[in-house]
């Protein structure tokens, strides 16, 4: 609500633009808690996709010097704290939990607002949503789902693929050099609707900064950075409290398309995260 950049569909691509940040942000308990509860759910789940784009972001800092603001992180940190320990609450609709999570999500767009891009909020679990939104031609979606709702999804899926990653102690066997993706695929896959953009998007190809040396080298910091992420038990006990979807079929995504989510929805935004740097392993061997 309170960030300086608005991401919408602008035909079928989800863009993220520059916009005017608000002189202020009013809101009122009571019309908040006579929300639907969908809404409220969906307001924690992309709340919870923090704690992976934080990681993410962090990962684009040690392996290409992208600029990384400990301050930052820390206020978006504490916003997603704020929402965590309110979350029984919001299953009640106490009005004190549910203006919590309104802080919360205040916190957030004031972190972006500071950054000046969605860098703080956004990595591999918002790919995943934005992708689905865009409906990819070779990608059925069955019904619609909230973007939060979506997102929350895409945040378990993260920190799952993320833990199994971590499990690995030493990558340097599996990384590969680094390919770009050719056109077809995104013709193929996306549809003529999104290829163009797509391609346009992908061009100098943010991963292309990662050397398999440095990324070889910076493993164990990395593992290290995972191991701190919360678990995928606990993000789902919250989400659960608050009865919010899950998994992928409560979002309209069959379970066999996991791989093929994973693989593509990094390619929605051309900005470095780990989902997007597996492009440079052979995880599909790793068990």
């Amino acid at each position: 609500y309170a960030s300086s950049v608005s991401p919408v569909l602008q035909d079928g691509m989800k863009i993220t633009y520059e916009a005017t940040h608000p002189e202020a942000v009013l809101s009122s308990p009571a019309i908040l808690c006579s929300a639907p509860q969908n809404m409220v759910a969906a307001g924690l789940g992309d709340m919870l996709g923090k704690h992976t784009a934080l990681l993410d972001w962090k990962l684009s800092a040690i392996a290409t010097g992208e600029s990384f603001c400990e301050g930052i992180a820390g206020m978006m940190r504490e916003a997603v704290g704020i929402c965590e320990r309110n979350a029984e609450g919001l299953s009640r609709r106490e009005g004190a939990a549910v203006s919590e999570l309104t802080q919360g999500l205040v916190l957030s767009g004031l972190a972006m607002q500071m950054m000046g891009n969605s860098r703080p909020a956004s990595g591999a679990e918002h790919h995943i949503s934005h992708m689905i939104e865009m409906e990819p031609e070779a990608f059925p979606v069955k019904f619609p789902a909230m973007h939060g709702e979506k997102t929350g999804v895409g945040s378990l899926i993260a920190v799952r693929e993320y833990k199994r990653l971590a499990k690995i102690e030493d990558i340097t066997p599996y990384i590969t050099d680094y390919a770009p993706i050719p056109e077809e695929h995104f013709r193929k896959f996306f549809g003529e609707r999104l290829a163009d953009s797509l391609i346009k998007e992908n061009e100098n190809d943010c991963l292309a900064k990662v050397s398999r040396e440095k990324l070889s080298a910076s493993w164990g910091e990395l593992r290290h950075i995972i191991d701190e992420l919360p678990t995928e038990e606990y993000l789902y006990r919250l989400l659960e409290m608050l009865d919010a979807k899950r998994d992928l079929a409560s979002i309209g995504v069959e379970e066999s398309e996991l791989s093929v989510l994973l693989k593509n929805s990094p390619l929605v935004r051309n900005r470095l995260t780990l989902m997007r740097t597996r492009r440079m392993m052979k995880i599909y061997e790793i068990e």
